[in-house]
């Protein structure tokens, strides 16, 4: 969280291509992040998606993230538009 005791996610330049995280309980849930093409090379998000909808601002709320699914971030070399 970008503000402790806030409910919400602020997203970066991923560092690794692809994530899961496993969730309680016991693992059964999944939030998998992907970002194809994330290199020193391609910092900035272009677009992002969360469970294949399009999200315009540049967080996710906890409630989404337990629930389980998929963040997925387009990459590029040049800052985009996104997120402001």
């Amino acid at each position: 969280p970008l503000n402790p005791g806030e409910p919400r996610y602020t997203l970066g330049s991923p560092i690794f291509p692809r994530a899961t995280l496993r969730l309680a309980p016991e693992g059964m849930r999944r939030f998998i992040i992907e970002a194809p093409g994330a290199s020193p090379d391609k910092p900035y998000v272009q677009s992002a998606t969360l469970n294949g909808l399009p999200l315009e601002e540049p967080w996710i709320l906890h409630e989404d993230l337990i629930r389980g699914g998929s963040l997925r971030l387009e990459m590029g070399a040049e800052p985009s538009g996104w997120g402001r």
